[in-house]
């Protein structure tokens, strides 16, 4: 992987500003409204946690040793849902990480 790269393409992306989590959140519910049950009804916290997360990784990404605790925990955080039971739809989410 090219460390480099991927900072100077996340810093592009990055400059869109608060239309990056609000596309990536509505192209998920739009295309998996089942999802929307996962997150809370004011998304404002959770654009900022999901910003400050991909650049925190992008960040950190030539420093794995940095990022597998930070990763750990953002897994664990994960594992609580979805709180009405059942598997969270993977395949879903990982669909509209790329």
């Amino acid at each position: 992987m090219d460390a480099a790269r991927l900072k100077q393409s996340w810093s592009l992306v990055a400059a869109h500003g608060d239309q990056v989590p609000l596309y990536f959140y509505s192209t998920l519910f739009l295309a998996h409204p089942e999802t929307g049950q996962m997150f809370p009804t004011n998304m404002a916290g959770q654009r900022d946690r999901l910003v400050a997360a991909l650049g925190h990784v992008v960040s950190h990404v030539d420093q794995v040793d940095r990022l597998v605790g930070f990763l750990r925990n953002l897994g664990a955080d994960h594992r609580e849902l979805p709180q009405g039971g059942g598997a969270a739809p993977q395949p879903a989410l990982s669909r509209h990480q790329r």
